[in-house]
């Protein structure tokens, strides 16, 4: 996005079905540059046939841990949180979610 003035926003869409999914790319900017948008969403999609790497999964991990931690900061959250993995699992899991994440390799994803 850096590479291109442009580009005002660009954002991933994922939605999970019992039966299908959805996985796409939301790119924003003026609509003068419709076509340059539209070559930079289609890089971004054929950026991910790529092999990740080691530092980036690492960094991927690192966010995803983060994020999670930080929305249950609030007690709500947490109780919240809590009931439903109760409700889910018959147990509390929230410190498993933290180990899923590092368990993680690169193999596979790639």
């Amino acid at each position: 996005m850096k590479d291109h003035g442009f580009v005002d926003s660009l954002q991933t869409i994922n939605a999970n079905f019992t039966d299908s999914g959805l996985f796409g790319v939301n790119v924003q900017g003026a609509g003068s540059h419709s076509a340059d948008l539209l070559a930079v969403a289609l890089q971004t999609l054929d950026a991910l046939r790529n092999p990740i790497d080691e530092n980036e999964l690492a960094r991927a991990k690192n966010t995803l841990k983060m994020n999670y931690l930080l929305s249950m900061e609030g007690g709500a959250d947490r109780l919240e949180e809590v009931a439903r993995n109760y409700q889910t699992h018959g147990s509390l899991t929230l410190g498993k979610h933290t180990e899923a994440i590092d368990s993680v390799t690169s193999a596979q994803i790639n």
